[in-house]
């Protein structure tokens, strides 16, 4: 139970931080209007850990609307592939920690 609540909150990280870099300005102009949700350190964060959603994002045809649904159906697919594989992970690391028991 403990190693699903650790995955789970690691891929709601994830989320955070990659839909906070997709309404983050790249290039940041002074003056610009940030809105009261929208945090830098959390937005760094995602341009990292969010990068395949932004590449695909950034290549789409897509803008308005449909860029936004497409950028927040990726974020959620992305976070559940981050899910899934830190839950596989930990399930292949605590099965050879026992047996190495």
């Amino acid at each position: 139970m403990k190693r699903n609540v650790i995955c789970l909150s690691t891929s709601a990280f994830v989320l955070l931080c990659t839909l906070q870099a997709f309404y983050w300005p790249l290039l940041p102009i002074p003056g610009t209007v940030i809105e009261w949700w929208q945090v830098d350190f959390l937005a760094n964060i995602g341009f990292f850990v969010g990068a395949p959603v932004l590449m695909v994002i950034a290549k789409s045809p897509f803008s308005g609307l449909p860029q936004t649904l497409l950028g927040w159906s990726l974020a959620f697919v992305w976070a559940a592939i981050v899910f899934f594989v830190l839950r596989a992970g930990a399930s292949a690391f605590s099965q050879r920690s026992r047996h190495a028991a």
